[in-house]
């Protein structure tokens, strides 16, 4: 048995409840006895089984998302214009996700006359119609535009178009390790976003961290980014530096699990 863990085993800026609790409690032996190995997606997730274990489980191995560089090689650079300024989100229409938070910030924008800040929105959800009419009923629907499900060219359009990436993800869901932060910066966008995603630390160059769930925190990072050239310009430098990492195939989920698997046929075990 392999565990392959892509979330967080608990939510780390909310309390846990009984249920959960029992649960963690149930899994703490799968971990330091009964797998060959575990893989995860991030370091946060590493210390989180450390913590259930009291340090006492199977190895653990870190492996990466990982993409190949012809994904994003004809990804325009951002508009020098900036008219408008383009906020992009991708993921799924929750609630969770922080969909109404941004929806607040433009509300707020518009109620201070940010009338060159436009928000577009790609991905479906239980709570995209239910958006898209709340945008309208605030009457900034002509900058906050829910696009639905889009293809992958349609989603290069929309990288390309972006001058910056958010991902406001609340507290009340456990992240692994949103790979639209790592899309952000291989299409050369700053990424707005909270501790809710793990392993802040290791992207801190190419990202604007913010508290959680904090929209007036959301709102100034994007106008600073929008407004202060010379930090978006340092932003943007920082998603050069730091993309060469997701193209190594080596640290992939699928690498990663035939080294195991391969430890495991030559030795009868890994560790």
């Amino acid at each position: 048995v392999i565990p392959s863990l892509h979330c967080l085993l608990w939510r780390q800026h909310a309390p846990q409840s009984t249920k959960e609790k029992w649960i963690l409690k149930l899994s703490r032996s799968l971990f330091a006895k009964y797998c060959a190995a575990i893989l995860v997606v991030s370091d946060d997730i590493s210390k989180q089984v450390a913590e259930l274990t009291d340090c006492k489980h199977q190895p653990i191995i870190r492996s990466f998302p990982v993409y190949r560089k012809n994904q994003f090689l004809d990804i325009d650079e951002p508009d020098e214009n900036r008219s408008p300024f383009r906020v992009l989100f991708v993921g799924r229409i929750e609630q969770e996700k922080g969909v109404f938070d941004l929806l607040e910030i433009a509300k707020r924008f518009a109620a201070e006359g940010r009338q060159n800040i436009k928000f577009n929105l790609c991905g479906n959800g239980s709570v995209l119609d239910s958006l898209r009419l709340a945008a309208k009923q605030a009457a900034v629907d002509s900058l906050f535009v829910c696009h639905g499900h889009c293809n992958k060219q349609r989603m290069r359009e929309m990288f390309s178009w972006a001058h910056v990436v958010i991902v406001p993800t609340r507290t009340d869901f456990r992240e692994g390790f949103n790979k639209v932060v790592v899309e952000g910066i291989l299409s050369g966008r700053p990424v707005v976003t909270s501790a809710v995603c793990p392993d802040l630390s290791l992207l801190k160059n190419a990202v604007v961290e913010v508290t959680p769930n904090d929209t007036k925190e959301y709102g100034n990072a994007l106008l600073r980014l929008c407004n202060d050239r010379q930090f978006y310009e340092q932003k943007r430098q920082g998603c050069l530096e730091m993309q060469e990492q997701f193209y190594d195939i080596s640290r992939s989920w699928g690498a990663r699990l035939k080294y195991i698997l391969s430890a495991i046929q030559d030795r009868g075990c890994f560790g």
